[in-house]
C-alpha cells in the first residue's frame, strides 16, 4: 500500500532536496542554454537523486517530478542571467564566460577537497 504524506512533510522534502540538490550538482549539470540538463552526465548517477525517486513518497511522484522540473527551469534561467551579466561586465564572449565559470568551480572543488584533507590527516 502507497502511503500518502501530509503536505508539511512534502514542502519539507522538497526545501531540503532543493538545498542539497543546489550545493551538490549545481551548476555542473547544465550543460548549454538550449537543453540545459544533460541526462546522461555522470552527476545523474541511476536516476535515484531525482526527487520523484524518493522511497516513501511515491504517492506524490506526479507533484515532485513538477517540482523538479520547476526547479532545473529556474535554476537554468538564473545561469543564463548570470552569465550573460557576467559577459557584459567582463567584454568577453559567452564561450570564454562559460570557460572561466568551468575554471572557478574545478578550483572551488579543489580547495573543497584540501580543506576535507587537511581535516583528516593524520600525523
Amino acid at each position: 500500500m502507497i502511503e500518502k504524506r501530509t503536505p508539511y512533510q512534502i514542502e519539507r522534502l522538497k526545501e531540503d532536496w532543493e538545498t542539497n540538490y543546489i550545493d551538490d550538482f549545481s551548476p555542473d549539470f547544465f550543460k548549454n542554454d538550449t537543453n540545459p540538463i544533460d541526462r546522461d552526465s555522470d552527476c545523474y548517477g541511476d536516476g535515484y537523486d531525482f526527487i520523484e525517486n524518493t522511497k516513501g513518497f511515491e504517492a506524490h511522484r506526479i507533484e515532485l517530478f513538477a517540482f523538479r522540473v520547476e526547479c532545473e527551469k529556474k535554476w537554468a534561467d538564473e545561469r543564463k542571467a548570470k552569465i550573460q551579466k557576467r559577459t557584459m561586465k567582463l567584454g568577453l564572449p559567452i564561450d570564454a564566460v562559460k570557460y572561466l565559470e568551468s575554471l572557478e568551480q574545478r578550483i572551488e572543488k579543489l580547495e573543497k577537497i584540501n580543506k576535507f584533507k587537511d581535516k583528516h590527516t593524520l600525523i
